[in-house]
């Protein structure tokens, strides 16, 4: 190598994953829902060249997971994060870390006295003799699509044998519920689906825009997070 030294695409940018480590407890501390904090994940870096390890690497990308909670919006999201890689670049010219959006989904939510909430919560109180465990979580659920458009969703089923305390299976080879559990969750979805196919839809509970109606906290009956994810080079 020729020439004075530079600091590598692999050494700069760890100066930006110094900058957003410094930066996650401040976002999750001004956010929560219902106990619920959003989540930020530097999930890959990828930069350099394995087969050519005398190269200095002139690129490095960091994938970047940032979550969110009902009440934010990726708009003001994407651009705290961007402000905050702004200000890496304006204090450390060299760095030059460009920020790339290619994922963002809305946080969801929807109240406990919902329809297929309470269509869920009956059938399974008909079957199982006793009401459901009601829970919040920061999970990324496909239900938040289809409450982003309108259509009330929420996510039931068998937790599985990391949740569950139960024995009497094989996970070697690929079982994770029992049968009977499997027969009887089968049951609550038929008698769910038979009550909400027996209704009339009112139109005017329609909400399309997911924080026009957002639920008060206390009526939350599932929450999903959203995210957005993001790389930096």
């Amino acid at each position: 190598c020729y020439g004075d030294y530079t600091a590598s695409a692999i050494e700069r940018m760890e100066r930006v994953q110094a900058a957003i480590r410094k930066w996650i407890p401040e976002y999750r501390g001004r956010n929560e829902f219902l106990g619920e904090r959003p989540h930020v994940n530097m999930a890959a870096i990828e930069g350099g060249w394995p087969y050519r390890c005398a190269r200095s690497p002139i690129e490095c990308r960091l994938y970047v997971d940032v979550r969110l909670v009902p009440g934010q919006t990726i708009q003001d999201v994407e651009a705290e994060f961007k402000a905050m890689i702004a200000q890496v670049n304006e204090e450390q010219p060299d760095v030059g870390a460009k920020v790339e959006v290619f994922s963002s989904h809305p946080p969801s939510g929807i109240p406990v006295d919902s329809l297929p909430s309470k269509a869920m919560i009956q059938a399974h109180e008909q079957i199982m003799g006793e009401k459901p465990n009601i829970i919040v979580k920061t999970s990324y659920l496909d239900a938040a699509h289809m409450n982003r458009y309108g259509i009330q969703t929420i996510t039931y089923g068998l937790a599985g044998r990391t949740f569950n305390a139960d024995y009497g299976w094989n996970a070697d080879i690929g079982e994770h519920i029992h049968v009977d559990a499997l027969v009887d969750t089968t049951k609550m979805f038929a008698l769910a689906a038979l009550d909400l196919c027996a209704r009339e839809r009112d139109a005017s509970a329609i909400a399309p825009d997911p924080y026009a109606n957002l639920p008060e906290p206390g009526q939350i009956e599932a929450l999903g997070s959203g995210r957005i994810t993001a790389l930096g080079s």
